[in-house]
């Protein structure tokens, strides 16, 4: 499988596509031209970008297009709360799942919070984690795109500097 070193390097016929997501991604974590740096992005457009990342890259790395996330967290009427509980939603399941198996491991589940660490996995988050790990999986708490982008590198065994 051919390795590019960047955007440029692509086969011309996904280079404009790889290009504008990485500039959307890019602006959803407030990291783009003239963007306010002071402004820590939601942990949702942080789990935006790494999907957006991800979409971007699972054309050269097929295992990035498995990476899903977990219904859990977020606002929904009461309703539909009780029936996505009754469908098996559980509280404090980690926000994404790769399951790809790698050194040993079942699969990586990463929870994602806001890169300015001011909030931390909760208590049924913690347990859901220790349990996984217990359970032969990998799990990691991520504060923000970059540190989650870096984790996922480091599980599927790829080189930074072979991707951007």
């Amino acid at each position: 499988m051919a390795r590019y070193n960047s955007i440029e390097d692509l086969p011309a016929h996904h280079r404009k596509q790889a290009a504008e997501q990485m500039r959307q991604s890019s602006a959803r974590i407030g990291i783009a031209d003239g963007a306010d740096l002071g402004v820590v992005p939601h942990e949702h457009d942080e789990q935006s970008a790494l999907m957006q990342w991800a979409d971007v890259w699972a054309w050269e790395y097929p295992e990035l297009g498995l990476l899903y996330a977990n219904a859990n967290g977020g606002y929904r009427p009461d309703k539909t709360a009780r029936a996505m509980k009754r469908e098996g939603l559980k509280a404090g399941v980690p926000d994404l799942f790769l399951p790809v198996p790698r050194n040993g491991k079942h699969g990586f589940y990463i929870e994602m919070k806001r890169a300015n660490r001011k909030n931390h996995a909760t208590p049924q988050q913690q347990r859901w984690i220790r349990v996984l790990q217990d359970y032969g999986y990998r799990c990691e708490v991520c504060y923000g795109f970059e540190e989650a982008k870096v984790s996922l590198c480091d599980y599927l065994g790829i080189d930074l500097e072979d991707i951007t």
